[in-house]
């Protein structure tokens, strides 16, 4: 009984329990009549008082007694202190698994090997199984679902928590995580290294460009553009490392850059986009924005919805301009937005140039 009173304190993440909470619990871990053969309230008692005088915890005093006899107070509050571990737990964790499965934090913090030992084991037999086949790398969640029959195990808080404490990567068990995919219009790249990709925020803007790439015309400002990419509003912070999958580009230098709504949502999108990628810099096309707001800042509509920029976001955003334009952004971002779809089809092919790559 005293066994599973200190796992439900280990597993009780509040400070202060209460004693009927706790009984409660026991009698539904062991079961009704296992309770009442092992002693019942009797040594339910005798347990706490055990625990009380090896100070796992002490009585809230304030809390008064229960009423039964003999008496308990009704709460008490857990005191930190650790579990120790048997000693054939701690020749198992020392001896018994893979050399590269680190079990020093278990004997470190033994009130969570009960709950992992599972998985540890079936970690370890995947690393000592000899068959070659069962190193071959695969998705994380084919992994996940053959080692723990649960397919999101490994990628969840539980699972990378794990993985952390006992030294091993998503490498060790031969997996890698995959990207949700975007769609994409790509030409052939050019024989200089930079390739220029173009990310679009929303459904209409993204066809008629890829009608034009698709009839040659693939340049805007001078930036000759061989990728297209749909954004997909916020779900490009999401897919952006799909990029990464496409032949051809893990060995070019690659300028990306983001074409969006004006408006607080569609900066804050380039802005998150931008900050989430460690060696590569998304920019603003400035070209469409400027010319956006040339063309249709003097009829812009004013926000119907209650959406609020970041400062700081909206000052990035604004420092890829000119003074002038970013003063004239900066006046309209306060109440009213331009839709991308402002520079509509016809626009785009008046103001594009032809390139002699051709679609792939």
């Amino acid at each position: 009984m005293k066994r599973e009173v200190l796992q439900h304190l280990n597993r009780e993440k509040r400070k202060r329990v209460s004693t009927r909470e706790l009984e409660d619990a026991l009698i539904h871990q062991m079961g009704q009549r296992k309770y009442l053969q092992a002693g019942g309230y009797s040594a339910f008692v005798e347990v706490i008082t055990e625990l009380e005088a090896e100070k796992w915890i002490r009585p809230i005093q304030a809390s008064k007694q229960n009423g039964m006899i003999p008496p308990l107070f009704n709460r008490y509050e857990k005191l930190h202190r650790e579990s120790p571990l048997d000693e054939e737990i701690k020749r198992e964790l020392l001896t018994r698994f893979h050399p590269s499965i680190q079990t020093s934090y278990y004997l470190k913090h033994p009130d969570e090997w009960e709950r992992d030992a599972p998985y540890v084991t079936a970690i370890h037999h995947f690393l000592s199984d000899p068959d070659p086949l069962q190193q071959v790398r695969i998705p994380l969640n084919e992994r996940s679902f053959q080692l723990f029959r649960d397919e999101k195990w490994i990628s969840s808080s539980h699972g990378r928590g794990l993985l952390r404490n006992i030294g091993l990567t998503w490498d060790d068990l031969c997996c890698y995580a995959t990207h949700e995919p975007f769609f994409y219009i790509r030409r052939t790249l050019p024989e200089q290294s930079t390739v220029h990709a173009l990310i679009i925020e929303n459904k209409d803007t993204f066809y008629s460009l890829k009608e034009l790439l698709q009839q040659g015309i693939v340049s805007w400002g001078g930036v000759p553009f061989s990728l297209l990419i749909y954004g997909e509003g916020w779900k490009i912070t999401k897919s952006f490392p799909f990029v990464w999958e496409l032949e051809g580009l893990q060995e070019r230098e690659v300028r990306f850059y983001y074409f969006g709504d004006l408006d607080p949502v569609g900066i804050e999108i380039w802005h998150q986009l931008d900050q989430q990628q460690e060696d590569v810099t998304i920019l603003p096309f400035c070209y469409f924005y400027e010319h956006l707001l040339q063309r249709c800042g003097h009829q812009a509509p004013v926000r119907t919805k209650a959406q609020r920029g970041r400062p700081e976001t909206e000052q990035k955003f604004l420092e890829h301009f000119r003074r002038e334009t970013a003063t004239e952004m900066r006046e309209l971002l306060k109440q009213k937005y331009l839709p991308q779809e402002g520079l509509h089809y016809l626009w785009l092919k008046e103001h594009g140039e032809e390139g002699e790559d051709e679609p792939v």
